[in-house]
């Protein structure tokens, strides 16, 4: 995707109900990879 079109799909994103939008937002937000993002722990 290009960088130009990140915001607008972000909007589009946080309208949508989903299990998985979260580990979208953090794998767009923080460049990580997927499979950190798969292994990733919650930690409050």
């Amino acid at each position: 995707m290009p960088y130009a079109k990140v915001p607008a799909f972000m909007v589009k994103l946080a309208e949508r109900e989903s299990f998985s939008r979260p580990a979208l937002r953090f794998a767009i937000l923080t460049a990580v990879r997927s499979g950190e993002v798969r292994g990733a722990n919650y930690a409050s």
